[in-house]
C-alpha cells in the first residue's frame, strides 16, 4: 500500500499506532506524533520495542536504526532522476516494526483483524498504481 499511495499509508499506519497507544491509555496527541512523524518515528519504535520485550519477545532492530533509515529515506524525493525513486522504498524501516507488532498482537488475539484487503483498499491498488505507473515513466523517461 506504500508503494502505490506514494507513502501516504505510511502516515496512517504511523497514526494508527499511536491511536493504539492512546487506546491502551498512554496520554498523547496521535495527531502531532504523525504531523512529525519523521521526528518522532524513534519514540514509536522505543515504544514498539519496549512492549514486544514486556512481552517476553525477542527484537533484532534498532529503534535508532529504523528512525534513521526512515529520515533518511524520507529526503530522497530530493534526488535527481531517476534516484528519486529510492523515496519509495520508505516503508523498508518499518518492515521489522509491523512485524513485531504483529507478534505482539499474536500473543493477545487468536485470529488477527485485517489480514486481507478491503474495496476501498483495491481501489486504491488501481488508482495509486496507475499513478505510479505514470510517474515512472516520467522519471524513466524524463
Amino acid at each position: 500500500m506504500s508503494i502505490v499511495t506514494l507513502g501516504l499509508y505510511d502516515v496512517y499506519w504511523v497514526w494508527r499506532q499511536w491511536k493504539r497507544f492512546v487506546e491502551h491509555g498512554q496520554v498523547l496527541s496521535p495527531f502531532w506524533r504523525t504531523f512529525f512523524l519523521v521526528f518522532t518515528n524513534y519514540s514509536l519504535f522505543a515504544r514498539v520495542r519496549s512492549r514486544a520485550r514486556e512481552e517476553g519477545i525477542e527484537v533484532s532492530w534498532s529503534p535508532a536504526l529504523m528512525a534513521t533509515l526512515y529520515l533518511v529515506l524520507n529526503v530522497t524525493w530530493r534526488l535527481p532522476d531517476p534516484w528519486v525513486l529510492v523515496s519509495l522504498l520508505v516503508f523498508v524501516p518499518l518492515i521489522p516494526i509491523q512485524e513485531t507488532i504483529e507478534r505482539i498482537n499474536a500473543r493477545h488475539v487468536a485470529e488477527l483483524p485485517n489480514r486481507g484487503f478491503s474495496g476501498a483498499d483495491a481501489v486504491a491498488i488501481v488508482i495509486g498504481g496507475l499513478m505510479l505507473i505514470v510517474v515512472l515513466i516520467g522519471v524513466l523517461l524524463g
